[in-house]
């Protein structure tokens, strides 16, 4: 539940931080400059970082290329927008 949570509140950060209407560019945090994603033959990412938070930024970024279904779940819920989705999912599964 604290790993959603945390995920929920790196997106909300990330959307607010939203392109600049100036320039048009999202600007880079500078975690995402110092962090290094490996993946080996499994897929499993390996991050590497100078400080713990950029290594915490790279795990949360794998996290969100593997799983950004679960990303986007968390993130609809703490804006209070879960239970509508939920609603339609359940509307499109078969009932046993």
């Amino acid at each position: 539940m604290i790993k959603g949570r945390t995920l929920s509140v790196l997106l909300m950060t990330v959307v607010a931080c939203g392109p600049t209407r100036e320039s048009g560019t999202v600007p880079v945090p500078p975690q995402a400059l110092e962090v290094t994603i490996h993946r080996d033959q499994w897929g499993v990412p390996h991050i590497y970082g100078p400080s713990d938070a950029s290594v915490v930024f790279g795990a949360a970024y794998a996290q969100a290329e593997d799983s950004w279904w679960q990303v986007e779940d968390n993130f609809l819920r703490a804006v209070g927008r879960g239970a509508p989705r939920a609603r339609s999912r359940s509307r499109t599964q078969p009932s046993t």
